[in-house]
Parts: C-alpha cells; sequence; structure tokens
C-alpha cells in the first residue's frame, strides 16, 4: 500500500449494500464445517464449489494527502472450499457454506492487478512487506487461520438473488445482506458473481496510517467475486 511502508490489509466476500452490518456474534474458534448439511441431501441437489475455477478479489486503496507516495493493493483468494444445497429451480432456501485459507491469499498477482488497470507499480519488496502485515497484523493468521462463509437465499431472481451472508473473520462475526447474480444455472454447473464492498473496522481492524494521517489506508475494501460449483453427483446419476 504504502511505498517502502508496511500495509495492513483484510478479506470479506459476496455483494452487498455498504455498511449495512449487524454483530452476529463473536468466536474465539471457527465452528466444525457443517458437511453433514449437504451430506444428508437429496442426491443431486448439491454443488462442490471448485477452487480452481472460483475466485475473490479485494482492492485496498491508499487515501490521504500523500496518497501518490503509496499503493493500491489487489488481495486474492483462490482456494475456496464449500458446497451449496440447491432447492429448486428458483433458488429460495437455498443455502452455501464456503471456507477460505488466509495463508493462501495472494498479494498483486501480475494478471489479476492488470485487470484492476491500477496506477503505481509496486516492487517485489513492497509485495512482500504488504503480505507480512497482512498476514501477521490485520489477519493475524497464526491464530485465525481460516474465514466461514454461510448464505442463505431468502428470494429474488436469477438475476438479481437475495440472501443472508454471516462472515466468521478474526474472531468477529458478522452478518449482511447481499445480491448474487447467477450467470449460470444447469442440472450440472451453477456459476454466481457480483461484487460489494466491506469495512475494516467493522472487524475491529483500524486502517493503518502514518505521518498523523497524511497517508494511510482507506477503511473501506472493494471486493469482486466468482463461485463455480459443480454438481457432486452427475444428472444421470442423481435421477437413477
Amino acid at each position: 500500500m504504502f511505498r517502502r511502508l508496511p500495509v495492513m490489509l483484510i478479506l470479506a466476500l459476496v455483494s452487498c449494500t455498504p455498511h449495512t452490518y449487524r454483530l452476529a456474534h463473536a468466536p474465539s474458534t471457527l465452528p466444525e464445517f457443517p458437511l453433514e448439511k449437504y451430506l444428508s441431501a437429496d442426491k443431486g441437489s448439491v454443488y462442490e464449489i471448485t477452487g480452481s475455477d472460483s475466485y475473490a478479489n479485494v482492492l485496498v486503496q491508499r487515501g490521504g494527502k500523500l496518497a501518490r507516495f503509496g499503493h493500491d493493493h489487489v488481495v486474492s483468494a483462490r482456494n475456496i472450499y464449500g458446497y451449496v444445497k440447491v432447492t429448486d429451480h428458483s433458488l429460495e432456501g437455498s443455502c452455501s457454506d464456503m471456507r477460505i485459507d488466509l495463508v493462501t491469499l495472494v498479494v498483486d498477482d501480475p494478471l489479476t492487478r492488470k485487470e484492476f488497470d491500477l496506477d503505481t507499480e509496486p516492487s517485489q519488496e513492497d509485495i512482500q512487506n504488504t503480505t507480512e502485515n497482512m498476514q501477521s497484523k490485520v489477519l493475524e493468521s497464526d491464530k485465525w487461520p481460516q474465514t466461514h462463509l454461510e448464505i442463505t437465499v431468502t428470494g429474488g431472481t436469477l438475476d438479481k438473488m437475495e440472501a443472508d451472508l454471516t462472515i466468521a473473520l478474526h474472531g468477529q462475526a458478522l452478518a449482511l445482506p447481499i445480491v448474487i447474480h447467477i450467470d449460470e444455472f444447469t442440472p450440472d454447473h451453477l456459476l454466481a458473481s457480483g461484487s460489494f464492498s466491506l469495512l475494516q473496522s467493522v472487524f475491529g481492524i483500524k486502517p493503518f496510517s502514518v505521518l498523523g494521517g497524511a497517508l494511510y489506508v482507506e477503511d473501506t475494501l472493494a471486493i469482486d467475486y466468482r463461485l463455480a460449483a459443480q454438481r457432486v453427483f452427475p444428472a444421470a446419476e442423481s435421477e437413477n
């Protein structure tokens, strides 16, 4: 974020109206992954999220009078594990649970950074400092190595699904309304995408600043994502 200066970052997911959060609870550790919810579902209604085809990108921006001396960064999550349980073609009542290993987050992947068309080019030292500070000072991934996301669809249309999202991260669990765009929904495949913003301070994090606030990390993080899932049982098998 800051050229030759440490930076603080954070992660989160899925499409919502900014600043409409409510405190859910504050777990010291994540609960067990609710795998039984998906194992006991009707055959053919469960899709597994494919990490190789899914991602979440977090744009972290600098601010202040001396912002020209800093960098914006993109933090990418590429290893997303989870499941989606589909109720019917309307998707209302469908749900999903996902986890991300925070230590696998990537700062400033060259291709991703190019897609965002950012106006500076950080050095490898800048990127390394950003990565180290993100893991140790912000996410504290030694204490909380994963984040858990739980989604329940409440209504809307396939173009604009309404849902509730709870994010468990950094010892906090926060709930918020979201909007999910369904780009593909077939008997064997599900593809969703969207974008949203999230405040670091909602998770109890004070955005990093130096020089009396003349150079700082913006509290608001901008996120875009794509979630690809494949039916656990192929359509032909689930019909037997």
